[in-house]
């Protein structure tokens, strides 16, 4: 159970490693033994009380609400059972667990939360690649839903197979959306909560296109595609007029072709991961500009992995030996918390770091 008055007063003593070899593929750094004071207090994970839920049940999303501590809200669904969730919502890091029940029944495949109001909770229903899907917005005091259409112009309805939903920082009315229909992927953006939509990108065969928010440049949207990382600028938000800034290669480099890549951006450029123990920084926008980043020699797989720029200008990995953080891309690696715990998916707010356990019914918090 965490008090959300908790918080750690020592400056943590944290082992990095003593040297660092260059890697490609499976090739890491080796770790020593030396020690070195850092102004952290990332010395221990803290377990988040969650809600009693069947032992059929694993805890499928993670979301987090505005406010200080900000609302957690998980899902669960019953193992190999489709549109049987229940969404549960805690004010007070797992001290008190509400479960919340939605106007559609909780028959819906994924939600997501509407940064812009609290009240309000978007829903997906998923469908086939020839269609169904649906989208919704939820308005949790009201108990009503409305359905969102993707229209392009004086386009027909959308054919939706299964949207996902992102969300710009700096403009939280804003949505963005990407799906695929047969062969076809694309992304659109929303300047008013889904009233109107543009094309953002048109999509490629394979893989899934998707847009990439940097907070160290939030003028920029990135658009990740199967092929290639685009750079694009809006020049205004609510007419859909976009300025391409660069586009190149995203697959340069890499040892194993993924239809998968996670990227995330650095105060430097941008870096990929194809899931294995390969990390790749871009700085200057060019096909062959990757460049391999050294990671601790323990790794053998990525997980998930972020930019924290309110805790530090590096990034953090969750790896299949604990959660591991660097200041900078040519610097150390330091281990978060006392153990090599493995998370499936991990979110920063603020100065906290959220972390779903590998077995999907644990959460648990750092700071």
């Amino acid at each position: 159970m965490i008090s959300k008055h908790h918080a750690f007063l020592s400056i943590a003593k944290v082992v990095i490693l003593a040297s660092i070899w260059p890697t490609t593929g499976h090739t890491n750094a080796e770790a020593g033994g030396s020690e070195l004071d850092l102004p952290l207090t990332m010395t221990q994970w803290q377990k988040v009380t969650t809600p009693e839920f069947n032992p059929n049940e694993d805890i499928t999303d993670l979301a987090l609400g505005n406010g200080e501590p900000p609302v957690i809200y998980i899902t669960t669904r019953e193992v190999n059972i489709t549109q049987s969730i229940h969404l549960y919502q805690s004010p007070d890091f797992g001290l008190t667990w509400t479960e919340l029940q939605l106007p559609d029944h909780n028959t819906y495949d994924t939600f997501y939360l509407d940064p812009s109001d609290s009240n309000s909770i978007y829903t997906v229903v998923c469908g086939s690649w020839t269609g169904q899907g649906r989208l919704y917005r939820n308005d949790l005091e009201a108990q009503t839903r409305e359905r969102i259409i993707v229209r392009i112009g004086q386009g027909e309805d959308d054919s939706s197979a299964c949207p996902q939903l992102y969300f710009d920082p700096s403009t939280p009315e804003m949505v963005f959306l990407t799906d695929r229909f047969y062969h076809y992927n694309w992304v659109y953006y929303s300047p008013d909560q889904g009233k109107s939509w543009h094309v953002l990108d048109n999509g490629s065969y394979v893989g899934t296109d998707y847009p990439l928010f940097d907070p160290f440049r939030p003028d920029q949207i990135v658009v990740i595609d199967s092929d290639s990382v685009r750079y694009r600028k809006f020049t205004d938000k609510f007419t859909g007029e976009l300025e391409d800034i660069a586009r190149f290669n995203s697959a340069v480099g890499l040892e194993f072709e993924s239809a998968n890549l996670k990227f995330t951006t650095t105060p430097n450029g941008i870096i990929k991961t194809s899931g294995w123990a390969d990390l790749y920084e871009n700085k200057s926008k060019q096909d062959l500009s990757w460049q391999p980043v050294p990671l601790p020699r323990e790794v053998g797989k990525i997980v998930d992995l972020l930019s924290w720029p309110e805790k530090f200008s590096g990034i953090v990995v969750s790896t299949d030996t604990g959660v591991w953080g660097t200041q900078d891309t040519s610097s150390q690696w330091f281990r978060l918390g006392d153990d090599d715990k493995v998370f499936n998916k991990i979110m920063s707010r603020g100065t906290r770091l959220f972390a779903v356990h590998e077995n999907q019914r644990e959460i648990f918090v750092i700071e």
